[in-house]
């Protein structure tokens, strides 16, 4: 009978010790969030729950998602680490953020002040000299005056006189030489300015 007693001692002895390690190396991880009723994902698998619950994890690091999908709320992803007995985490999501209409135009601002006056630029290069202008035309001298004919009386009739030179103007064609002729200074030709000059 004694040895039956130490037999059974031994064998819960056993089995406490195997079941202690394997009880100290996982721990419990109580997730709540709000809103809740998200579901849980640890290390990429889904739990197949919702919030509030609870999963026993092993100790350690594990990457913990609380989301509640085509909600408008943004899921919540974190490293949580796990110790042994109870381990609580509490997730407060965050809204989509969606953009608005755009807001109504704004007024027209004041004009600025008028800027300072630039500097005077630098005086430009003389430019190149102009070509030289066309001589005029040297005019032609005056043709001899014919003899005058013998008068009835036989005596004889007097020379004609010379017709003075050509004289020139650069501003104007017909110039007046001043001394009874005028001179086309394009062509060079002369004319009495009185018919019966020589008469």
């Amino acid at each position: 009978m004694k040895t039956l007693k130490s037999t059974s001692l031994l064998m819960a002895a056993i089995v406490f010790a195997t079941v202690t390690p394997a009880l100290a190396q996982n721990g419990a991880l109580k997730v709540t969030s709000f809103p809740s009723g998200a579901a849980v994902i640890i290390n990429g698998a889904s739990t197949g729950k919702v919030t509030p619950m609870s999963a026993s994890l092993s100790v350690g690091d594990h990457v913990v998602t609380v989301t509640i999908p085509n909600s408008g709320w943004n899921p919540d992803t974190r490293t949580v680490t796990i110790a042994s007995g109870n381990n609580d985490l509490s997730v407060t999501l965050l809204p989509l953020l969606t953009a608005g209409p755009p807001g109504p135009k704004g007024d027209k601002g004041d004009a600025g002040p008028t800027g300072p006056k630039g500097e005077t630029g630098d005086r430009g290069a003389i430019g190149a000299t102009g070509a030289a202008g066309i001589n005029g035309i040297n005019g032609t001298h005056g043709t001899d005056g014919t003899n005058g004919t013998n008068g009835t009386n036989g005596t004889n009739g007097t020379n004609g006189t010379r017709a003075a030179g050509p004289c020139f103007d650069n501003t104007n064609r017909y110039v007046d030489c001043g001394n009874g002729t005028v001179t086309d200074a394009v062509t060079g030709l002369i004319w009495l300015k009185h018919v019966g000059c020589h008469s």
